[in-house]
């Protein structure tokens, strides 16, 4: 949500998603938590692939993110 809400590109935001599912040499990824696997471990597809994803970031993580930078500002 943070890298859609900074470029507005929803390649760039699919890209850092991909790259917090699967990890990198520095940190294991999202696909690898037991929670993660509880809930998707039996889907063809990645969640960040799928339309709800998608639906997700932009229906909820981004107003959320919005309201949380508002809320420091006026705290300052």
């Amino acid at each position: 949500a943070e890298a859609y809400g900074k470029k507005q590109s929803w390649e760039d935001a699919l890209n850092k998603a991909k790259e917090s599912y699967h990890g990198n040499k520095v940190s294991k990824g999202q696909k690898d938590y037991t929670e993660v696997a509880l809930v998707f471990g039996n889907e063809d597809t990645e969640p960040v692939e799928g339309a709800l994803f998608q639906r997700l970031v932009e229906e909820l993580l981004i107003p959320l993110l919005e309201a949380v930078k508002e809320e420091s500002s006026d705290a300052a």
